[in-house]
């Protein structure tokens, strides 16, 4: 699911720079690069924040804290 969603947004931002390079093709075609570079940067980091909360969801649940046993009293008090 999350990789369709991230080819999605791939696909979105080429097209975008394809927009950009058909607007701009008698400029020049460094327009093209740099929309493409710009995009392929967002697809880096969108995917770079995705993975660090993924690892946030995985690392979090796991510290759970320790159970009272024999000797440790509760320290709610009224």
């Amino acid at each position: 699911m999350h990789i369709l969603i991230l080819l999605l947004f791939i696909l979105i931002t080429f097209l975008g720079a394809l927009v950009v390079f058909l607007f701009f093709k008698g400029k020049s075609s460094q327009y093209f690069l740099f929309s493409m570079a710009a995009s392929c940067f967002i697809v880096v980091v969108v995917s770079c924040i995705h993975k660090q909360h993924q690892i946030q969801q995985i690392i979090h649940p796991a510290v759970k804290p320790r159970p009272l046993g024999r000797g440790y009293k509760a320290v709610c008090k009224p």
